[in-house]
């Protein structure tokens, strides 16, 4: 989802796999993994919003980075908005463009919640990017880059071809 013309055509020219939608709720609709693609300053309504229509089976994926009011982390925002528990933190860098050219990117998902690591795996398979498993949710949300970052976790991989079914909430500003 995003609340604009203008980014649901950039997006859709970048990552033509993705469904966009104009309506929140449509985009919601039979998601079980959500991706709230915002910055940290704007995480707070994003997930306000999307937490007028979130289940708590859902499982949310954040790549935000930063700290919100009071040092509150992004995974604390999405909680405190929601009733869903089951978070995922990406660290990258993870950028479309480089994941549509098949450039190999290293990033890790960090959670505490194996659900969240299964249905990921279900989500990827032979893709460019290794994505390294974590439990450490508090350093990958302040961590900046993983790029050279060795892990000794499991790893994943993810492609962008194959994240078909998420849904996208994306929040433009200046409009």
């Amino acid at each position: 989802w995003a609340r604009s013309q203008a980014a649901r055509d950039t997006i859709r020219a970048e990552v033509p796999e993705l469904n966009v939608h104009h309506e929140l709720e449509a985009a919601l609709e039979g998601a079980h993994v959500v991706l709230l693609a915002v910055p940290a300053d704007q995480l707070t309504e994003a997930a306000e919003r999307y937490g007028e229509h979130a289940l708590g089976d859902h499982v949310v994926l954040t790549a935000a980075r930063g700290v919100g009011p009071n040092f509150t982390l992004p995974h604390e925002m999405i909680r405190k908005k929601t009733c869903v528990r089951q978070i995922g933190i990406l660290g990258g860098p993870i950028h479309a463009r480089e994941l549509a050219t098949g450039r190999s990117i290293n990033a890790v998902l960090a959670t505490r919640f194996p659900r969240v690591l299964e249905m990921v795996r279900r989500l990827v398979s032979g893709a460019p990017v290794a994505l390294h498993a974590s439990k450490d949710i508090v350093g990958v949300q302040v961590r900046k880059d993983f790029a050279e970052i060795p892990f000794e976790e499991q790893s994943l991989n993810i492609c962008v071809q194959t994240i078909q079914p998420l849904s996208i909430v994306e929040f433009i500003t200046g409009e």
